[in-house]
């Protein structure tokens, strides 16, 4: 092989490199490995109460653009809480505080791997 097409070679190599990371930064998951359904929210407005979820990537530029702000509800702009969402019955609810069952069919809400 020539000095040149050593250098053609390291050169295509890096492109490589290169595309691989654009590519990843802008079609990479919503969601991580911690999150894979999102994260979900209730409006605490009692004539609202919209039910709703945002990817990792929605919430993190929510603190980015308001540090320290609660998320606000996308339909009438109050104060949400977070909520999770049953995965056996869909049913949206107030997360607990050391709690993985739903409130609505008592399944749990977290699959536990071995």
């Amino acid at each position: 092989m020539t000095h040149r097409q050593k250098q053609i070679t390291m050169a295509a190599g890096a492109m490589v490199v290169i595309l691989t990371g654009i590519v990843y930064w802008y079609w990479r998951p919503a969601n991580n490995a911690n999150m894979p359904r999102g994260v979900w929210w209730i409006c605490t407005n009692n004539s609202c109460k919209n039910e709703f979820s945002m990817s990792m990537s929605e919430l993190s530029a929510h603190h980015e653009k308001h540090y320290g702000q609660p998320v606000p509800c996308p339909k009438c702009k109050s104060v949400a809480i977070k909520a999770d969402k049953c995965p056996s019955c869909g049913k949206v609810f107030v997360m607990q505080r050391n709690s993985n069952k739903c409130p609505a069919c008592g399944k749990p809400t977290e699959t536990l791997e071995p």
